[in-house]
């Protein structure tokens, strides 16, 4: 059994939750322990801006039923902090503000790591959507406690840019596969965006391109030797021509 004690902010419900998923029937070691504790327990904290939470004792007993431990932990919830300013250091491929708009900080709200981190993931789909697959931003944390602010300095390895190399079309005639690459914007050579493949048929099937379109798929086969994609779009039940008046004259997809 797992016991928390000196905690108000967040539930003994909650806590017991997270750390036994990860903590029971692990061998017992104070370190291990707090490993486990600070990868289940301090994000929860963190989400909260709670950034100083410690964990200054650990106590343990024998289970009288089991064999096993008692776990007794002592929680210094600490108090809220907020987020400070958030800068990006060192080289990027694209604009620093475009990078953290994309991650839409909200500087001076409370320090929710959450959705720090998912800002962060924010970031790094831009960049995966400029080609840069491997893409990997980095944070460093300055927290100023006479603040009670967190201050973020991100460092961005983008890594080598990929570009599109080859479009194949299956199961289409020569005109409606014509048409699907004339809408198609991600021409060879340009940055490969993992994302444009699935979103392009989608778009297809919304804007009534074809009648009676049945399934699609896209398939992508990544070169990591030459950092280039390929790219093959399967049409099923599709008619032999494209829907009078869609798709010409407009713009690509």
């Amino acid at each position: 059994m797992i016991h928390f004690q000196g905690n108000q902010v967040v539930s003994q419900a909650i806590l017991q939750d997270a750390i036994q998923g990860v903590a029971v029937g692990m061998p017992y070691t104070e370190d291990r322990f707090r490993d486990a504790l600070n990868a289940s327990v301090r994000p929860i904290y963190e989400a909260r801006g709670r950034v100083r939470v410690s964990f200054p004792t650990i106590k343990t007993t024998p289970n009288k039923d089991i064999t096993g431990l008692d776990v007794t932990v002592t929680v210094d919830e600490g108090e809220t902090f907020n987020l400070g300013k958030v800068s990006i250091e060192g080289p990027t491929p694209l604009k620093p503000e475009d990078l953290l708009n994309a991650g839409e900080f909200k500087t001076g709200d409370l320090a929710n790591f959450d959705k720090v981190n998912d800002g962060l993931e924010r970031m790094k789909k831009a960049l995966r959507h400029a080609g840069y697959m491997n893409a990997q931003v980095t944070p460093r944390r300055a927290v100023d406690d006479e603040k009670r602010t967190v201050a973020l300095t991100l460092w961005v390895d983008a890594g080598t840019q990929f570009t599109m190399r080859k479009l194949t079309i299956v199961g289409l005639d020569l005109d409606s596969e014509a048409e699907i690459k004339r809408i198609w914007i991600m021409t060879p050579g340009k940055p490969f965006n993992p994302d444009y493949p699935d979103l392009f048929l989608k778009r297809v099937k919304e804007e009534g391109l074809f009648d009676n379109l049945g399934k699609t798929k896209a398939d992508v086969k990544i070169n990591e030797q030459d950092h280039t994609a390929d790219v093959t779009l399967t049409f099923n039940g599709a008619p032999p021509d494209i829907k009078t008046g869609r798709g010409r004259g407009g713009r690509g997809y």
